[in-house]
């Protein structure tokens, strides 16, 4: 059984070297390339790939991660409008609990690896700013078993000075609304 075990692991992590999805180091080049400012936040979690992204594209994980941190409003509900809930080219318009709503449509899905989203038509403030944010996220397995979660969120300034604010807000609210929602994350996968 151990053999068995020991073999399936060293599988995962092969096939994790032969994933289509793109690289951390290829995505950090190409959101720069298109202007975006980005925030990047780690964890390791203590379960297998295979099941911490079972976990994560579970309907109800945004509710249950994602919560108010200061300013930052947590996800109220979540509501498919086209598509199937995960799959690329779905939209779903995603309800804070501070009365901001926006659309999320899924652009990227690699199973067990990676998972992107572009958030459009944003009702607050942050709206006035961006012309979009995009969340990306990896999952990569370690070779005890783990699993090592990126995730990156990026917005697209609309000009010179929401650039500036964006950052400020992407380096202090939203970089304390990210750690708090991988952390929660986190808890829901162990």
């Amino acid at each position: 059984m151990k053999v068995l075990k020991l073999s399936f692991m060293a599988f995962i992590i092969l096939m994790s070297f032969a994933t289509t999805a793109v690289t951390i180091a290829e995505a950090i080049k190409a959101n720069n390339r298109a202007g975006l400012i980005s925030n990047r936040v780690e964890i390791t979690i203590d379960n297998n790939a295979y099941n911490v992204w079972d976990i994560f594209m579970e309907d109800k994980t945004p509710q249950t991660i994602f919560k108010r941190v200061g300013l930052v409003g947590g996800v109220k509900s979540v509501v498919v409008v086209r598509g199937r809930w995960n799959q690329v080219g779905a939209q779903r318009v995603v309800y804070l609990d501070d009365s901001t709503n926006l659309r999320e449509t899924i652009t990227e899905n690699e199973m067990d690896q990676f998972f992107e989203y572009k958030i459009t038509d944003i009702s607050n403030i942050i709206g006035d700013g961006a012309e979009y944010a995009k969340g990306q996220w990896w999952f990569k397995p370690t070779a005890d078993g783990k699993t090592k979660v990126t995730w990156i969120y990026s917005f697209k300034p609309k000009g010179f000075v929401s650039r500036g604010v964006l950052t400020v807000v992407l380096n202090t609210a939203f970089d304390s609304y990210m750690r708090n929602t991988i952390l929660n994350f986190k808890k829901l996968a162990e």
